[in-house]
């Protein structure tokens, strides 16, 4: 029994090795270091809550191995209704197949989401998302970048 117990045993531990899966979306478009333009929201249900805030000095490094680094190093807030501070990390990830994006960052995202994106010929990203407020209207947020 001791000689077919050793064989098993040393299989056994051979094979429970550190598996580690690497990440690499560097052949995505959006990988790289980003300037934060602007936002711009549209009511669908209600024209005049429509906003534009102008942003500057906030950074979003999305990272080939899908890490996302945002560096907001501005010294004022740009109206009332700015109130976060984006400084942080998160995750990000593609959504093969599709011009969309899961970005997971506590002040950007408020939790894991799905964002449509889309890069024109000027090297321009445009984030772009739907939200239900809760007076049940319908909201567009684009947000716009520049490559860096």
């Amino acid at each position: 029994m001791k000689k077919y117990l050793l064989p098993i045993l040393i299989v056994s531990f051979w094979s429970c090795g550190d598996e580690t899966e690497t990440t690499d979306y560097s052949s995505e478009p959006i990988v790289g270091l980003w300037n934060w333009n602007t936002q711009t929201m549209e009511s669908l249900n209600n024209p005049n809550t429509n906003y534009i805030l102008p942003y500057d000095s906030i950074t979003f490094d999305f990272k080939s191995d899908g890490s996302l680094i945002i560096v907001d190093s501005r010294q004022i807030k740009e109206s009332e209704w700015d109130f976060n501070d984006y400084n942080g990390e998160g995750i990000w990830e593609p959504y093969i197949g599709s011009d969309s994006v899961s970005i997971d960052n506590g002040a950007y995202s408020e939790g894991r989401r799905e964002y449509a994106y889309q890069i024109d010929m000027n090297n321009t990203l445009l984030i772009h998302r739907t939200v239900n407020a809760d007076d049940e209207s319908e909201r567009i947020f684009k947000d716009h970048f520049t490559r860096n």
